[in-house]
């Protein structure tokens, strides 16, 4: 077991979070000539949390990307939102240094999603990460969809993980 499945595996026991990995190694020819391996590992995780599924997944290897989401019920006070990122690099010359912005038409809400981005660990992460996530809460189907995606192309990347699962326990903590 690697130190990636050893770190992942810890933190699942510790929260009661279903994982399971799956090891894929690919060869064949490549455009233009030429003969390889890909070797990608992906990182299933399941919660059922309030009667409600969380599930992530980080696939490492040739696309290095994590995806989470969750179907919400329909309940009062909820709002749809998405959270945009500056760029490491155009946050450099900007006079507001926070990476993360908030589109919402509920102002307290909002600043709600503020606060639980800080509480979960994301808005460190943008600290100490190339990390440009997407998050998104949209009513689609007559449910809510919350959806997180971003890149994985980075060090230490299984760090990033357990700050967006963080992030959902407590969205839904707030609202149900």
């Amino acid at each position: 077991m690697s130190a990636i499945e050893q770190y992942y595996q810890e933190i699942c026991n510790q929260n009661r979070i279903r994982l399971k990995v799956v090891g894929d190694d690919f060869a064949g020819d490549f455009i233009g000539g030429g003969a390889g391996r890909v070797f990608t590992k992906t990182y299933y995780f399941q919660k059922e949390y309030k009667d409600l599924k969380i599930e992530f997944k980080q696939a490492f290897g040739s696309t290095n990307l994590s995806e989470g989401m969750c179907n919400l019920s329909n309940t009062p006070g909820i709002y749809a939102f998405s959270v945009k990122t500056k760029s490491l690099f155009s946050s450099w010359f900007s006079k507001d240094k926070n990476r993360l912005q908030i589109l919402c038409k509920n102002e307290v809400f909002a600043k709600r999603i503020q606060e639980l981005l800080v509480e979960s660990g994301i808005e460190d992460l943008m600290n100490d990460f190339p990390l440009e996530p997407m998050i998104e809460l949209s009513f689609e189907d007559n449910n809510w969809q919350l959806n997180t995606r971003h890149s994985l192309h980075f060090a230490n990347k299984e760090k990033i993980f357990f700050p967006f699962y963080r992030f959902y326990v407590l969205l839904i903590d707030e609202l149900y």
